[in-house]
């Protein structure tokens, strides 16, 4: 009977090795760096990708915190109860890279952290940030002249013929939308950037009725009827 428990007990602990190298060989082919925590943040356990990607090994940097390696004001608010699902950060080790972190609880007091390379994302979103930047700076000139013109046009009415009067004005109108949505958009880009200028008080019901008419506008020759009921006590803050 003791020769059967002893078998058993070696068929167990051969399986479970050889589940373990199973585990080894499939973690070395992911991409991602993970690292297993337990509950004050030390590692446990990395795969080959956490060498690359974060600067940390196993079993070298067992019991080591992960905030050793990862010295970061956001990565240590990340790390918090309640914090945001993501985190995206340059990585200790290659600065040029991006990494986007995420915290999982496995069992009762373990994590696992997963930082994948997020560079192209990164670069993408700063080309497309950059774009609408450019783009809106550019815009700002030609607007400016058109809008001046349309302006002293429209000083002295009476001086334009009867067929013109109408689209110098409706031209007019529409180069100051423009150059409103030009304004949005240096706004927008200002605040990827992070909190610009002083809140401020907008007003929800002149906006609406803003957009309605131009909406009217928008509609030509169809002619369409919006109407618009907004509370004129309603206000915003925003910046």
């Amino acid at each position: 009977q003791q020769s059967e428990h002893q078998r058993q007990h070696r068929f167990r602990k051969q399986r479970l090795s050889s589940m373990m190298v199973r585990l080894q060989r499939s973690t070395r082919a992911i991409p991602d760096s993970l690292v297993m925590l337990n509950k004050d943040y030390e590692i446990v356990w990395t795969n080959e990708a956490a060498e690359s990607l974060l600067g940390v090994s196993t079993p070298r940097d067992t019991g080591q915190r992960i905030d050793f390696f990862i010295r970061h004001p956001d990565f240590n608010a990340f790390m918090q109860p309640h914090s945001p699902d993501t985190c995206t950060l340059r990585s200790p080790v290659q600065a040029v890279k991006h990494l986007e972190f995420r915290l999982f609880s496995v069992a009762e007091s373990d994590f696992l952290l997963i930082a994948q390379d997020a560079t192209e994302r990164v670069k993408i979103e700063q080309m497309r940030k950059d774009f609408v930047a450019d783009v809106s700076h550019e815009l700002r000139t030609p607007l400016t002249v058109l809008s001046g013109y349309l302006e002293n046009m429209n000083r002295d009415p009476d001086a334009l013929p009867d067929t013109w009067r109408r689209p110098v004005a409706v031209m007019d109108d529409q180069a100051n939308r423009m150059r409103r949505i030009v304004e949005d958009l240096l706004l927008i880009a200002r605040m990827e950037g992070g909190p610009v200028g002083e809140p401020e008080i907008v007003d929800v019901a002149g906006m609406v009725t803003a957009l309605s008419h131009d909406g009217i506008e928008l509609s030509g020759k169809q002619a369409h009827n919006i109407r618009c009921e907004a509370d004129p006590d309603v206000r915003l803050t925003g910046v």
